[in-house]
């Protein structure tokens, strides 16, 4: 039988209804929302609709599904269903994670537990998923059905003068990561469609990303980085501080990173060209770049960062523009989230 989404004593505004399956699951599971972004992954979340649809069905989970409209409805829509049901099932990719979990946890109410958070990976990278082992639909459906949940940490950037708190799930990262990320993004837009048909099209557009960065002399660049009463004085190409192992499309940075031991851990990469940041990319694959010179690693619960001149960073995608003063912390266990 089908039925409406009520939230609040009206239907939920701004949502566009795709789909409601009114099904049991022997009392087992409570009916679930999920949220679907589906401009993530150039088009493929959308695309995948139906099929997640079907595998839900097929293991009696009920649920809700909504398609947002815009990033800005994205985040109506989190704070509207994030009261009404206990589990919220994110389609997207890793920026559409963060997007969901930052309006969780900025609209909290004291007393009231937050819902647990699913991730069906459908973007261009899908960190997230890939380092929590959850990486098909029916993966996630089966920890549904189990109950599986562990308390994931979640980092904290808190910007100088700036009242609003930033969150990210997998890692926020200063220098190459935000240049090439805005060059991808500017390419996307003025080649609509061009890298989605072109086998390794992404790739190649971030490498040239990459080479223009150096060329332009965006990177290398300096800052002065506080820790554990620390203080020193750093030059870098790539600064990433991590939450999760996986970094730009599943390059494994450390593999000692987890998202479940309450601190965050800092890569402090210094490549003097684009040559040698692909020579340091090679490293990786091969698991040898902590041999390397160029590259150390630091861990703390808490990092305070001042830079030389304004910058832009980037959490999970997102880019947050002109920071001169932060600070990078960990919220421990703050976020409930189905693993395997």
């Amino acid at each position: 039988m089908g039925c409406v989404p009520i939230l609040n004593g009206h239907k939920v505004p701004g949502l566009i209804i795709c789909h409601i399956a009114c099904l049991c699951y022997n009392g087992k599971v409570e009916k679930v929302v999920i949220l679907l972004n589906p401009s993530s992954g150039q088009g493929r979340s959308i695309r995948k609709k139906r099929k997640i649809e079907k595998i839900f069905r097929a293991k009696g989970i009920p649920y809700d599904l909504f398609v947002s409209e815009s990033e800005r409805d994205l985040r109506k829509m989190s704070i509207e269903v994030m009261h009404q049901y206990k589990d919220i099932i994110a389609v997207g990719g890793d920026t559409t994670f963060n997007i969901i979990a930052s309006e969780i946890l900025n609209h909290e109410i004291p007393a009231h537990p937050l819902p647990r958070l699913g991730i069906i990976g459908t973007g261009s990278a899908n960190d997230v998923c890939r380092d929590l082992g959850i990486e098909k639909v029916e993966s996630l459906c089966d920890c549904l059905v189990g109950k599986k949940v562990r308390k994931m940490d979640v980092g904290l950037v808190e910007i100088s003068g700036v009242q609003q708190r930033y969150y990210f799930l997998g890692s926020m990262s200063v220098g190459l990561g935000t240049v090439v990320n805005q060059y991808v993004d500017q390419f996307n837009r003025k080649y609509r469609g061009l890298t989605r048909f072109t086998p390794g099209g992404q790739v190649l557009v971030g490498g040239l990303g990459v080479f223009k960065a150096f060329a332009r002399k965006q990177v290398p660049l300096t800052l002065t980085l506080f820790s554990d009463q620390n203080e020193e004085k750093i030059s870098f190409s790539l600064l990433v501080f991590l939450n999760t192992r996986y970094y730009a499309n599943g390059l494994n940075l450390n593999e000692e990173t987890s998202a479940f031991d309450g601190r965050i851990d800092c890569m402090v990469l210094h490549t003097a060209s684009a040559w040698e940041t692909w020579r340091f990319k090679q490293w990786l694959k091969q698991g040898l770049h902590r041999d390397q010179d160029g590259i150390r690693y630091l861990g703390s619960s808490r990092f305070d960062i001042s830079m030389d001149t304004a910058l832009d960073i980037l959490l999970d995608g997102e880019i947050i523009r002109n920071v001169s003063q932060c600070q990078v912390a960990v919220l421990p266990g703050a976020l409930e989230v189905f693993v395997p």
